[in-house]
């Protein structure tokens, strides 16, 4: 699975990984409050756990459409080295 990829993919992958957990987690506590106790607010942790989910959402797309070209391939751009000049 991690053989072809980068570092930076294979980061991006672990972090997403770690952070649907978290919601995930996030998201049962939820539920298992409002089971235990019904009357209790849950509003601002399921507009956050909402938020949170569409911005790792955008960045991800963000990041795929950011390695597309024009024509639909994947790019895999290598940046050049800085180009150093010699002292005259």
């Amino acid at each position: 699975m991690f053989k072809n990829r980068s570092v930076v993919d294979t980061m991006i992958l672990v972090f997403t990984v770690a952070v649907a957990w978290t919601i995930m987690a996030t998201g049962v506590a939820i539920i298992v409050i409002q089971i235990v106790k019904p009357h209790a607010n849950t509003d601002r942790a399921t507009d956050a756990i909402f938020g949170l989910v569409s911005a790792i959402l955008g960045a991800l797309l963000g990041l795929i459409a950011g390695k597309r070209t024009v024509d639909g391939k994947l790019e895999i751009v290598q940046p050049e080295p800085p180009k150093v000049e010699s002292p005259e």
